[in-house]
């Protein structure tokens, strides 16, 4: 059993890290505004740079201690929560723009 979650531990976490920055890209730019390169580039940025932000607020200011199912959670949460933001086609807010 500890095979089985050493080696699915890093794909789930790969997995929710690429869709975390891909749905961020989606709820921040509309298609169009910025080219597939650029949304890859922002993408890992936002993967790494948003959910480090939550995890932090939440350890220091909430006093939640870290652990793995917490960084999933929450990079599931980011992931869903924008898609479903980008779909329902709310106004964006466009502070950055291509």
């Amino acid at each position: 059993m500890a095979d089985l979650l050493s080696i699915l531990q890093p794909a789930i976490g790969a997995l929710l890290f690429v869709a975390c920055g891909w749905a961020l890209t989606l709820a921040l730019f509309k298609e169009g505004d910025i080219d597939a390169i650029e949304r890859v580039a922002f993408g890992m940025a936002f993967a790494l740079v948003i959910p480090a932000l939550v995890l932090l607020f939440m350890n220091l200011v909430l006093q939640i201690k870290i652990s793995t199912l917490l960084v999933f959670a929450v990079y599931a949460v980011l992931a869903v929560g924008s898609w479903v933001y980008a779909e329902k086609k709310l106004p964006r807010l466009h502070v950055l723009q291509a």
